[in-house]
């Protein structure tokens, strides 16, 4: 088996690998600062509002870049061992990187990105984490990471282009131009702006749930329904009926450099429990960046 297959089935989920430790340790920090979709839109509105370039990066065996600094021991993959040899019986391999599945893997990746990025004269942003800003002289660039992907985004492209050189000398990324995908989100550049569609993800998300065939309806529900208890027996399938709702709220409906917050309340709309929604979306100029809507906790006594 050639060294890039035994790689490749390494990087792979390690569901059959039996992991353990030399000695008792502490539990393993295993968390991922991950890019929030707000922040993801925000620096899409401001690219498009001042022209910036905005380009996309990837990161090739990502989780191995990281540092394992624990003790771990791992089964060898099937074909490990050369022909013509063999090996003692349940015979392990220490680990030296952190590979994908491992708890501590996430940490450990982006513990070494944020560390180059600090070196190459970086801040993290102090509402987000996975993004680093630069300032030099009048210019500046950003940087938005989510796991293996990155958005790069600045007004000095020659800046620009040293930055992905560096970063190229110590990870291996794939230079992917001007931002066409990312998340879910499709993203399309003119002399006229930048347009954001989510049609892939909506047309995937059709047919998971067996209805790519529909009919579309301006008016899917009525405007003022209101919904209540019917005291029968709750969904059959409880997880499918989450995954609709998150999906869908992942899905969205489609100036001056503005910011404008809009919010509204729905007064005790729940006849159930009586409890208020409400509600609220955020603007960059002319676009939407954040919104949300919600059940209050407890039951207000007014709407004022």
């Amino acid at each position: 088996m050639q060294y890039q297959q035994i790689l490749a089935m390494l990087s792979q989920r390690t569901s059959d690998v039996a992991i353990r430790s030399q000695d008792d340790c502490p539990p393993l920090v295993s968390h991922f600062n991950v890019a929030k979709m707000v922040t993801i839109k925000l620096i899409i509105a401001l690219a498009a509002i001042h022209d910036w370039f905005l380009h996309q990066l990837d990161v090739n065996n990502v989780f191995l870049h990281g540092d394992l600094h624990e003790d771990v021991y791992m089964t060898l993959p099937p074909g490990y061992c050369p022909k013509g040899h063999t090996l003692p019986a349940n015979v392990v391999c220490k680990l030296k990187k952190s590979l994908y599945g491992l708890k501590q893997a996430s940490t450990q990746w982006f513990e070494k990105f944020s560390n180059s990025m600090v070196e190459e004269g970086f801040k993290h942003s102090a509402t987000n984490h996975s993004l680093f800003i630069k300032h030099f002289g009048t210019s500046f660039i950003l940087l938005l990471l989510y796991v293996d992907d990155a958005i790069v985004v600045s007004k000095n492209l020659a800046e620009m282009q040293t930055l992905k050189t560096r970063l190229d000398s110590r990870f291996k990324l794939k230079d992917l131009g001007g931002l066409k995908y990312f998340l879910g989100l499709e993203i399309a550049r003119s002399n006229k702006g930048i347009f954001m569609s989510q049609r892939g993800y909506a047309l995937q998300l059709l047919e998971d749930l067996g209805h790519l065939g529909c009919k579309p309806a301006s008016t899917p529900m009525e405007a003022n329904i209101k919904l209540w208890d019917n005291g029968k027996d709750s969904l059959a399938d409880p997880k499918l009926y989450k995954t609709i709702i998150g999906e869908g709220l992942f899905f969205a409906t489609p100036s001056k450099v503005q910011l404008k917050a809009y919010t509204d309340l729905d007064w005790a709309a729940s006849i159930d429990t009586r409890r208020s929604t409400t509600s609220f979306c955020i603007f960059i100029g002319d676009s939407i960046v954040s919104w949300k809507s919600k059940k209050q906790q407890t039951v207000s006594r007014s709407s004022a």
